[in-house]
């Protein structure tokens, strides 16, 4: 199934009308929209029974979750849940009415549906209709029918997703887009993503959920395409998790409690529990700390303000000083500025780089005897270039590397004689999508990795310091902010990064607990031949971020 192609991919639709949930109608169009793929067949379902006799519905209604019913129908109905009409470039296209065989609770299509299906030479089916799908109708397309579950196969199967896991509150959910196989809850998966989950909301998480996958089956045709689509001769996921069911009415009653309460604590940490970020730095190699389990010992920097904070730490060296440069956060101007420190010198930070909007993430590269640093400026939709003068201390402008992009956390290395940038991005999340893009010189121009966004995990996506080699591979930091925004530090080791593929495994972790109870967050380490710096977290009151956050509600509060 690694064989490339050369055209466009050919899909049907299963549905079971002629109407589609949003999430679905988004899907269709990423793929439509990319040029790769088009759609050249809707498949129904002509026993899709919607005329059911009254008495037989008041019968057969399942009281025992009559609340769940509801609160679905009228509480946690989402915009991407929202049902609409056929798009234009839709409405064309030849529509196959099948009558599928009961079995039990799964469904059989007929030899002649079948040999219609074949005879159309399709790539692929998506499967947003239907019940449990057997027989040859799975071997009708060339890759086969492909299905989303909207949770981690791994913990649950059934349903209702993403209600177990607010319910049993887990911090991360996952998605797997899969092609089926005839064994129940054992397809092969294509893609798999893991998303934070919002504890505090329901409809938002359901809705964060389908709207952050609909680019799954893109990725999917894109890799065939690439010829990078192994993964379709894996064998079928196995999975022992239990099969949740749609919660009774006592579940959903604990369940609505547990979201009212998790909605008091979201509100309540956001205004009376702000991030204090200081910096700790260390002179322990850093194959110790996250491979030989040695604790290092380390000496820390702290803002002399309330109102401020250090974090985002990282190592350069400027007339032969080893210093550290980072951002100094204010809550009362609510921006960063890029300051330094020298490491053998804790005296007044100076400012290194300073501009109106809000400056973070000073990201520092060597090349060619000079220090380049590429700050976060996602407030100005650019990735910009800037170098160390060290006659007059300070970062001075160079060049623009990528224009109108809201990146976070750029990290810039280079690896198989290519320089490489690895982001986030604020309109997709912020902590789960991982971009990349990579070029054959420093200065660009860079090129769009051919299967963005490269990963989409929360646990290991946002950059966290500088990438190091280490016997010779190289490993790259990348933040964990399932439990909350930056609370650990994963260690991925890259295996494979080419224009059109990317992999990497995890390897360790750095967790702050490990070095005292009251830390409860780290989200940057960098090293040198010399320290380790790791900038770490704490909460606590802060008189001047409960004034922005107060505000700031206020405001939301007013506007509805």
């Amino acid at each position: 199934m690694s064989t490339a192609v050369n055209r466009k991919l050919r899909f049907a639709i299963m549905c079971n009308d002629l109407q589609l949930k949003q999430w679905q109608h988004d899907v269709i169009t990423h793929l439509v929209n990319s040029g790769i793929a088009e759609p050249v067949l809707l498949i129904t379902n002509s026993h899709n029974e919607k005329n059911t006799s009254l008495t037989k519905k008041i019968l057969n209604y399942p009281y025992s979750k009559f609340l769940w019913n509801r609160y679905l129908r009228k509480l946690s109905r989402t915009p991407m849940q929202q049902l609409t009409a056929l798009p234009e470039y839709l409405k064309k296209t030849e529509i196959l009415n099948c009558t599928v065989i009961k079995k039990g609770y799964s469904e059989y299509f007929s030899d002649t549906d079948v040999a219609k299906i074949k005879f159309l030479d399709i790539d692929f089916m998506l499967r947003f209709g239907f019940n449990i799908i057997r027989g040859e109708i799975l071997n009708a397309a060339r890759y086969g029918i492909w299905s989303y579950h909207h949770d981690d196969e791994q913990k649950y199967r059934g349903g209702p997703f993403g209600f177990w896991e607010i319910y049993k509150n887990a911090y991360v959910n996952g998605v797997i887009l899969q092609r089926l196989t005839e064994k129940l809850d054992a397809g092969i998966v294509l893609k798999k993503y893991f998303f934070k989950t919002t504890l505090h909301s329901f409809k938002e998480h359901t809705n964060n959920l389908l709207c952050d996958s609909t680019e799954m089956p893109l990725q999917v045709c894109r890799d065939i395409l690439n010829n990078c689509s192994e993964y379709f001769l894996k064998e079928p996921t196995v999975t022992k998790a239990p099969i949740y069911k749609a919660p009774r009415n006592f579940v959903l009653f604990i369940f609505l409690v547990k979201l009212f309460r998790n909605r008091l604590l979201f509100h309540y940490k956001e205004l009376f529990r702000s991030e204090k970020w200081f910096i700790g730095i260390s002179k322990k190699p850093i194959k110790e700390i996250i491979f030989n389990n040695i604790d290092p010992e380390f000496e820390f920097i702290k803002p002399l303000k309330k109102s401020e904070f250090y974090a985002d730490s990282f190592i350069y060296n400027e007339n032969g000083v080893a210093k550290i440069i980072f951002e100094d956060y204010n809550y009362k101007t609510k921006k960063g500025v890029i300051a330094s420190i020298p490491v053998n010198d804790f005296a007044q930070a100076e400012i290194m780089l300073s501009e109106e909007t809000h400056l973070a993430y000073p990201f520092i590269f060597h090349e060619a005897r000079n220090t380049y640093c590429i700050p976060e400026e996602s407030e100005i939709n650019r990735i910009a270039l800037y170098k160390l003068n060290e006659i007059n201390h300070c970062f001075e402008f160079q060049k623009i590397l990528i224009e109108n992009i809201d990146a976070v956390d750029s990290t810039l290395f280079k690896y198989s004689d290519c320089f490489w940038l690895f982001f986030t991005r604020k309109s997709a999340g912020t902590n789960s999508k991982l971009f990349a893009y990579y070029s054959q010189s420093l200065a660009g121009p860079y090129i769009e990795h051919h299967n963005n966004p490269i990963k989409v995990d929360i646990r290991s996506s946002r950059p966290a310091g500088t990438p190091f080699l280490m016997d010779g591979d190289l490993y790259r930091p990348a933040q964990n902010s399932a439990k909350h925004y930056g609370s650990r530090i994963s260690i991925n080791k890259i295996v494979k990064l080419t224009p059109d593929e990317f992999f990497e495994e995890l390897v360790s972790e750095i967790r702050p607990e490990k070095y005292s109870k009251k830390y409860c967050g780290t989200h940057t380490v960098a090293v040198s031949e010399s320290f380790i710096v790791i900038d770490f977290k704490k909460h606590g009151f802060i008189f001047q971020s409960f004034k922005n956050q107060f505000s700031r509600k206020f405001r939301k509060i007013r506007s509805k």
